[in-house]
């Protein structure tokens, strides 16, 4: 586990940086939209398409850096509850059915891709499969940490 907790930690950097950028140019974008409204009189037609795809892939790379930084909400009182063993089960299962759930979504995604590909956007006029990546990428992060995290437990050392 030590060899993947090393890749994730470069994952972890590279979604960072890629959020950053999102981040970054969303409020450039909205900033010049601001600009190019109010002060020139000549509003961007492109610009509020691409703030929301940036939001999109932020919230997608967000929810995987979240989820491995444990800061997902979740209802605990009963789990903590449960004696250690249990606890550690329950836990698993949990990871389990949700990595499911991200599998499910991945491969709806890949199944969606295709047609993604032949669409275009209405303002920006590129491919409707690049706003989706988005979407497929922090599912199948979710899907891969989720169900490492479920295993975890069990193959992990104590020490």
């Amino acid at each position: 586990m030590d060899f993947i907790d090393k890749i994730w930690k470069y994952i972890d950097k590279g979604m960072e940086y890629l959020m950053a950028v999102c981040f970054g140019g969303m409020t450039i974008v909205i900033f010049l939209q601001v600009i190019f409204r109010y002060c020139l009189r000549s509003p961007l037609s492109w610009s509020e398409e691409l703030a929301r795809y940036l939001f999109v892939y932020i919230s997608f790379i967000g929810s995987v850096i979240a989820a491995r930084g444990g800061q997902h909400i979740g209802v605990e009182v009963l789990v903590k509850r449960l004696p250690k063993g249990l606890e550690k089960i329950v836990t698993a299962i949990a990871n389990l059915l949700t990595g499911i759930f991200f599998v499910i979504i991945t491969v709806a995604f890949v199944r969606m891709f295709p047609m993604l590909t032949r669409q275009t956007t209405s303002a920006l006029g590129i491919s409707m499969a690049i706003p989706y990546l988005g979407l497929g990428l922090g599912a199948i992060l979710m899907a891969v940490f989720y169900i490492i995290e479920a295993i975890r437990p069990f193959v992990v050392k104590r020490s």
